[in-house]
């Protein structure tokens, strides 16, 4: 049913256009922009007119870097992220056993805070053994990077027997027993073990899930998970009207299967793309895991770890790229980003490979030196990264490496270089909502707390820059910019309504909401 827009104020050109004002929609694609009475005489008998009410309509909300399926098959765990004691996990654990099942075959819980967490190092198996002696119990750490388990779930996963993940560690205690405490990609082995939700549940939360999507105003992810959540998308997609868009970043272990199926990055349809073999490079920051130039403060031995050697990681994606498969790289530290971003310059420069045919991406590129920062905008390699991630780090950044954490989250002078970036969560570790990004990336505050002091204000960009970098900067990092990502004639129509933001000071984006989201020219989501 063709639509038509008007009295709108509308975002074009990366601002707030005081010219158009109107937009007309058919089947699936933005027919006209322009002022409403150039418009009116093109439509039919049939449109659907709807009065914005001078209210701001946007291109859709893109999130560059998500764990989707694992959000949304976590809304049936323990929520622990209210707890700043080792007390208080206790009692949140007391309190779940109380009504739990007397069948329940695992307990899950998510989102406890290391680096809030007093006492955190006493979370460990004899711990949990306390409360669940007989039901394995794995609790994930907030930024995803640790996990702790009872005695109970270390036993079903047989860790003596087992080969650990590439880029894992088993934690230990002084006589070598394991303590409990899993890092890295070692949660695969909790995966193994753990028993599976059906897949109609599966399918259902994720439906849910993208609803939320549509409320907060997002019309599109790109999910870094395993093979199982793209077959989730892939059969919503089969059976319904999928109603999101979805670009799968894919794990390395299945990078040689892909070869052997011809896949190639950047392809598929406009509802399902297969973007680049997703590669580990280093750690977090949190879990003090991060490949840094200096030592973390608690620590002098400690400068994080690299998960491969820069001659393999150059070996690999050049693998990759002469097959047609561009790298997606995790690096977070300053030494890590220094290797991961001289070998992309490396691959981009290798006579044996088409530069055009590939396109890398460094996901996080957290905390990286002002010569990696000029390389990388030189060099148009994209940056997918999470400013709501800021808004944790403000407060934990410079107390992990001291005065080097003042080079984290540099916005402000990557896009003064130059440089390509697409803005994202990283859901679950910090929340889904774009428009949290957006005021963190404005203002720089942590907890996102307006009260507080802005951490390191010279790196802030303004709101139509975050805006730029769920938009069209986010439909270039799925290859998608000429048909997504801005208010043009002929791209597709994926739209949303949000009040005036130019009305308001910045806390305008805590409480913002979408007022209506369409996705493919169908209303999804109406508040008008």
């Amino acid at each position: 049913m063709p639509i038509l827009f008007y009295n709108a104020k509308l975002f074009l050109n990366n601002h707030v256009s005081t010219q158009a004002d109107a937009i007309y929609v058919e089947d699936n694609k933005i027919k006209s922009v322009g002022e409403f009475e150039e418009i009116k005489d093109k439509i039919s008998a049939k449109t659907i007119k709807i009065d914005v009410e001078q209210k701001l309509l946007l291109p859709g909300l893109i999130d560059t870097h998500t764990h989707f399926v694992q959000y949304a098959l976590a809304k049936s765990e323990i929520d622990l992220s209210s707890a700043r004691t080792l007390d208080e996990i206790g009692e949140i654990l007391q309190e779940y056993k109380k009504n739990m099942p007397a069948d329940q075959k695992w307990v899950s819980g998510k989102e406890w805070n290391g680096n809030e967490l007093k006492n955190v190092e006493r979370l460990d198996r004899k711990f949990l053994d306390k409360i669940f002696p007989d039901t394995p119990v794995s609790l994930a750490s907030k930024d995803l990077h640790t996990f702790v388990c009872n005695s109970k779930a270390l036993e079903k996963m047989d860790l003596e027997e087992k080969k650990l993940p590439e880029g894992s560690n088993i934690g230990r205690y002084p006589n070598g027993s394991p303590n409990g405490i899993l890092e890295e990609r070692a949660w695969l082995l909790i995966e193994e073990v753990k028993p599976k939700l059906s897949g109609k549940i599966k399918k259902q939360l994720v439906k849910e899930t993208i609803s939320e999507a549509h409320e907060l105003g997002l019309t599109g992810i790109h999910i870094m998970e395993e093979k199982d959540s793209y077959e989730i998308f892939n059969d919503l997609y089969q059976e319904t009207n999928l109603q999101l868009r979805v670009c799968w970043h894919f794990p390395l272990d299945i990078l040689d299967e892909m070869i052997k199926k011809g896949v190639k990055s950047y392809t598929g349809d406009d509802w399902l793309k297969i973007g680049g073999v997703k590669i580990f490079m280093d750690g977090s920051l949190g879990s003090e895991t991060a490949y840094m130039f200096h030592p973390y403060k608690k620590d002098k031995n400690n400068f994080g770890y690299l998960v491969r050697s820069a001659r393999e990681y150059y070996n690999l994606i050049l693998h990759a790229a002469q097959n047609g498969i561009s790298p997606t790289t995790h690096s977070i530290g300053d030494r890590c980003n220094q290797i991961v971003t001289d070998a992309i310059i490396k691959l981009m420069h290798n006579p044996e490979i088409n530069s055009q045919t590939i396109f890398p991406r460094i996901e996080h590129f957290q905390i990286a030196r002002p010569k990696e920062q000029e390389k990388v905008a030189q060099n148009k390699i994209y940056c997918a990264m999470q400013p709501a991630h800021v808004n944790l780090d403000a407060g934990a950044t410079e107390k992990k490496v001291g005065k080097f954490g003042r080079n984290s989250y540099p916005f402000r002078t990557m896009l003064d270089k130059g440089a390509k970036i697409g803005f994202g969560s990283d859901v679950p570790v910090e929340t889904i909502n774009p428009f949290h990004g957006i005021y963190a990336a404005v203002e720089r505050k942590y907890q996102n707390d307006p009260r507080n002091e802005s951490w390191i204000p010279s790196e802030k960009i303004s709101a139509e820059e975050a805006i730029k970098a769920y938009t069209i900067e986010a439909a270039l990092g799925s290859q998608d910019q000429q048909m997504r990502g801005s208010i043009k004639r002929g791209k597709l129509a994926d739209l949303i309504v949000v009040e005036d933001y130019t009305k308001y000071d910045t806390t305008f984006w805590l409480d913002a909401r979408s007022l209506l989201t369409m996705v493919n020219g169908k209303i999804v989501h109406n508040l008008l």
